[in-house]
């Protein structure tokens, strides 16, 4: 299999898609030989997943299923399996690049490592977004614009560009938020150079010639967009914006817009093709209707099923009914939706039994050992907020049903 190296990984999904991966024999082709992420809570989660594929199904220990259900600790299952939890342990590294405390040298002796010299592997990768996001940009410039120009978060993608130009993977993948396209240093757009560095690792590192042969050069292939669409003069010809992929068109169930780069480095490897849009939109309630029902949790104020739905029942004696800017049509549909409200007990829980197989990419979602759903718990909100959500939805239907859209 093709070794993976997976740096600012958080807790692997994107790292799950290429170890997920199966070719038209239904052969595994990637395996993740090293994640590396700082955060403590998703290192967790990249180690778990680690464990996890040391067995792969149909192998996998009823004790494993125990742990997702509550039974048994993480650390009990690692005690019970020592080899597999050692393989887990080398395979995610919790360290934080571009820091004194996991220099250089300690995060390349790592990578080698784990390569084993292979030749044909892969890095991938998405460098900390917070300060690219539009969220971000928008919570930090107000309040202190000098702090966002010098948060080191904008280059910490350098870390990610020195991994390239001294280990040369002959293809990488690096992921981002698609505010990068619009996010700025000093009156120029951090995209230009982030494309211009990666294009040419060594010549943005002049102190690294020495690691490798001068002229290391990628191209940046954008993989979303109508096929065909790729400039007649060169990837360096391909606005920014065709990198952005929106997962929507590609029949997953969210408008979920990244940058994604596609980097394949010069001399003899095939040009890569792009992702054929599904052609159909997947709707949201087609993917979570299986899910057992939940209701949300009320915040502050004493919680419980028959609280939750005399709380928003108190929106009948409020202003919002009242108010004349609302048409009765709504109003009516808020009486009725009201009228319709049942005391759920269930607010959700971090493993919920369920016998429901789901009807959408069941063999995503669905083993049948487990016998229930993971990670499956509502949020709390406070009394005001359950009200704006309740009118929302009933204005939507009653939109909806009018024959109007959003």
């Amino acid at each position: 299999m093709i070794p993976v190296i997976d740096v600012f990984a958080g807790p692997g999904g994107l790292g799950e898609g290429f170890s997920a991966f199966r070719d038209h024999q239904g052969r595994l082709v990637f395996k993740i030989a090293l994640s590396v992420e700082k955060n403590p809570d998703a290192h967790r989660t990249l180690k778990l997943r680690s464990f996890y594929r040391q067995f792969r199904k149909p192998n996998l220990p009823e004790e494993y299923y125990d742990c997702l259900r509550g039974k048994l600790t993480v650390d009990e299952l690692y005690q019970k399996f020592p080899a597999e939890a050692a393989c887990a342990d080398s395979e995610s590294w919790r360290a934080e690049l571009g820091t004194d405390e996991f220099p250089a040298a300690l995060i390349d002796g790592r990578i080698r490592k784990a390569l084993e010299e292979a030749e044909h592997w892969v890095l991938i990768g998405g460098p900390p977004c917070q300060a690219y996001s539009l969220a971000g940009r928008s919570r930090m410039i107000p309040v202190d614009p000098l702090k966002y120009a010098k948060d080191h978060r904008h280059f910490l993608y350098r870390e990610y560009l020195r991994i390239i130009a001294v280990h040369r993977p002959p293809v990488f993948v690096m992921e981002n938020v698609k505010g990068i396209l619009s996010s700025k240093i000093e009156g120029a757009r951090i995209i230009d150079r982030i494309l211009s560095d990666l294009r040419s690792p060594l010549r943005a590192q002049p102190e690294l010639r020495g690691a490798g042969a001068d002229d290391l050069e990628y191209e940046l292939f954008p993989i979303g967009g109508p096929i065909g669409a790729a400039s007649l003069f060169g990837s360096n010809d391909v606005d920014p914006s065709e990198y952005i992929v929106r997962c929507e068109s590609y029949g997953i169930p969210q408008a979920r817009h990244r940058l994604i780069l596609l980097g394949v480095r010069k001399g003899g490897y095939h040009s890569p093709g792009r992702l054929r849009p599904s052609g159909q939109s997947i709707d949201l309630w087609d993917v979570i209707k299986d899910l057992p029902r939940i209701r949300s949790r009320i915040s502050k104020d004493e919680d419980s099923a028959q609280l939750w739905v005399e709380n928003l029942r108190e929106i009948l004696s409020s202003d919002t009914l009242k108010n004349g800017e609302l048409s009765e049509a709504v109003r009516q549909e808020m009486r009725q939706a009201l009228g319709r409200l049942k005391a759920i007990r269930s607010t959700g829980a971090e493993f919920q039994e369920s016998a429901r197989r789901p009807n959408w990419q069941s063999a995503w979602f669905y083993d049948s050992r487990l016998g229930g759903v993971c990670n499956h718990c509502s949020r709390s909100h406070m009394k005001e907020d359950l009200w704006r959500y309740f009118f929302v939805a009933c204005f939507g239907r009653d939109l909806l049903a009018a024959g109007g859209g959003f």
